[in-house]
């Protein structure tokens, strides 16, 4: 069974994790040397950029923590499945690099 230790990891990780896609709606970018401040463009750039995989991995977190907390047991094939797929923070932890790499090239 998961302890209440991994628990309270990864429910602090996908709270940090979807707090980070709030603030990807107010987070300017620099455009052609210029720095991007209005919210619909911003918006706009999230939904069309890196939204979807956000959401994507978010969602699989989500999914895996509530089937954890609702079976009570991570031995099941299903949950089994799920954790493999708890891949997705190390493709997370790219996807947050590679922005910052976009961002010094800009």
């Amino acid at each position: 069974p998961a302890s209440a230790q991994s628990r309270i990891l990864g429910i602090t990780s996908l709270t940090f994790w979807f707090s980070d896609m709030i603030l990807n709606f107010f987070t300017g970018y620099y455009r052609e040397g210029v720095l991007v401040t209005d919210l619909k463009a911003i918006a706009l750039r999230y939904l069309t950029t890196f939204f979807l995989i956000d959401i994507c991995i978010n969602g699989l977190d989500l999914i895996s923590i509530c089937m954890e907390v609702a079976v009570g047991d991570s031995s099941g094939p299903a949950l089994r499945i799920l954790r493999v797929v708890k891949i997705n923070r190390l493709l997370r932890v790219m996807v947050v690099f590679n922005r910052y790499k976009q961002k010094i090239r800009s």
